[in-house]
């Protein structure tokens, strides 16, 4: 039976496709609408600090925490829609419902 000999099984593994979460922003819940948290902020002079951007470029907010601390942003505030949410070169969109 020539079939069954035939085949070959190449298993193939992207490594670039394989990140860790260590250096990412999260944000928590998302989508959400009234409170988010924050983690893998980048720290700068004892302080965490994010911004919150529309997609059309217009600062919605600015928040700094002591390093250590939970991140809690109020949102309640911010009308429904995607925003970026900031801490240095770390990046990520959050849903506001």
């Amino acid at each position: 039976n020539h079939f069954a000999s035939s085949w070959q099984l190449q298993t193939l593994i992207n490594t670039a496709e394989i990140e860790t979460k260590k250096d990412e922003l999260q944000v928590y819940p998302n989508p959400a609408s009234s409170m988010i948290q924050l983690a893998g902020l980048n720290p700068s002079n004892g302080t965490l600090h994010a911004e919150m951007w529309s997609l059309s470029g217009q600062l919605i907010g600015v928040r700094t925490w002591p390093v250590g601390s939970v991140c809690n942003w109020d949102i309640s505030g911010v009308a429904p829609g995607l925003y970026v949410v900031r801490s240095g070169e770390r990046r990520t969109v959050v849903i506001v419902q």
